[in-house]
């Protein structure tokens, strides 16, 4: 009775653990992954330079220094520009079809990551400009 038992669940367990086993990353796979790591690594940045935007603004308020007022209008529309870039690729990327062909979604993807690189790469120029003019505007506005 035993054996019989060990023969009818040893097969049953060795087929439920190969259907774990994970599924082998394709080129596609792997392009879209790092798409969406790149989105996902810069879009909480969008908060960030929406409060450093704030801040800009307030410190502003404060200036006396034209070429100050003038730098913290030209960063506001930088951040501004970033801000709109994020918005822009979301509204244009259109997410693959498993029925797509790779030949159509491989160049597609490859070419959408090089445009989140570029919305990321402007973020977080933004981001370190708009930080550094802020510490001039404070320490402008103190004295």
């Amino acid at each position: 009775m035993h054996l019989r038992y060990l023969l009818l669940v040893i097969p049953l367990i060795l087929t439920i653990g190969s259907c774990k086993q994970e599924k082998v990353k394709t080129e596609r796979d792997i392009l879209f992954n790092e798409v969406m790591d790149i989105h996902d690594t810069c879009m909480p940045e969008m908060a960030t330079l929406n409060k450093l935007k704030r801040n800009i603004r307030k410190t502003k308020d404060t200036l006396t220094d034209e070429k100050l007022i003038t730098n913290s209008n030209a960063m506001l529309t930088s951040i501004e520009n970033a801000e709109e870039g994020m918005m822009q690729w979301m509204r244009d990327f259109n997410l693959p079809k498993k029925s797509d062909p790779d030949q159509k979604v491989i160049p597609y993807l490859k070419e959408e990551k090089i445009k989140i690189q570029k919305v990321s790469d402007a973020m977080y120029a933004a981001l370190k400009a708009g930080n550094e003019l802020l510490k001039t505007n404070q320490t402008s506005s103190n004295e």
